[in-house]
């Protein structure tokens, strides 16, 4: 819809061709900014940002060009307080602009990478979060390392194929690939050989994947999931080896159990993708 909106602008871009993008305030308390697109006279409204447990704060925009088109990047984030979480929210949200005209880039923003969370966890007791793009220059590098003019492809020791999202891939003791693949909000899991997918799961009408952190000795992730009297569980586990130095040991480990008797246990010998920044929100 091409109308105008009386707003106060709180960040502007002009691109090479003479389009106007704008950031403004406007008197909605659920979204109070939003994303809009000038060029002919005529605004466009296209996104807006809303009210996440806390009001958005607009970081920075910027235009890079991704997969062979033109994309604006615009890092919001929410300064949020309550039980649950107390600290920062961090989300980049991407657009195709081509034409004139300026569309979310849905593939890209749906990056879970591109989200994340640094601060506490229910008043301490559930860890800290931690995140890594955080600000413009380190998305701007990630999205240009991941996409960049030609869509990056998945590892080789990946089992996810060019359709799906790479999010964990590992080489096993035994020599067979583990990898969990993205596709839209949901994950695949799959073990076997690229050439040979001997388990994936889900199929039609079997529960998604699960998540659980466990804390103990070490702190560890826990990615699981039933078929039949078989439980699986792919599990990453920090440990502290010396906490002087900082020195901490990352197990990646792949366990099978038969009426809750283990029959398979084996640990990652190569880890080419580890598990994502803030992996268990995924699953929330």
């Amino acid at each position: 819809m091409a109308t105008a909106f009386p707003a106060f602008s709180i960040d502007t871009l002009v691109t090479e061709q003479g389009d106007r993008i704008n950031i403004s305030e406007q008197d909605d308390e659920f979204a109070p900014y939003f994303l809009s697109i000038t060029n002919g006279g005529k605004t466009t409204k296209v996104d807006e940002y809303s009210h996440e447990g806390a009001r958005p704060t607009i970081d920075s925009m910027k235009i890079v060009s991704l997969e062979k088109s033109n994309n604006l990047i615009v890092l919001v984030y929410w300064n949020v307080a309550n039980p649950e979480l107390r600290g920062t929210v961090y989300k980049t949200y991407v657009y195709t602009l081509e034409n004139g005209i300026l569309s979310i880039n849905k593939k890209i923003t749906n990056d879970r990478n591109l989200e994340g969370f640094e601060g506490i966890y229910n008043e301490g007791e559930g860890g800290n979060g931690q995140y890594q793009l955080k600000e413009l220059p380190q998305v701007e590098e990630y999205l240009l390392s991941t996409y960049s003019q030609s869509s990056k492809k998945p590892s080789k020791l990946s089992m996810c194929n060019e359709d799906t999202e790479e999010v964990f891939s590992c080489t096993l003791e035994n020599n067979k690939k583990v990898s969990l693949c993205g596709i839209g909000s949901s994950f695949i899991y799959r073990y076997g050989v690229p050439n040979n997918i001997e388990l994936e799961y889900p199929n039609e009408g079997e529960k998604p994947l699960d998540w659980r952190l466990i804390q103990g000795p070490s702190l560890t992730q826990e990615v699981f999931f039933n078929r039949g009297k078989y439980n699986y569980t792919l599990s990453y586990s920090i440990d502290v080896v010396d906490l002087l130095t900082a020195e901490f040991l990352d197990t990646y480990a792949l366990d099978v159990e038969h009426n809750g008797k283990s029959i398979f246990s084996r640990t990652c010998k190569a880890v080419s993708k580890p598990f994502p920044p803030h992996f268990g929100a995924s699953f929330q």
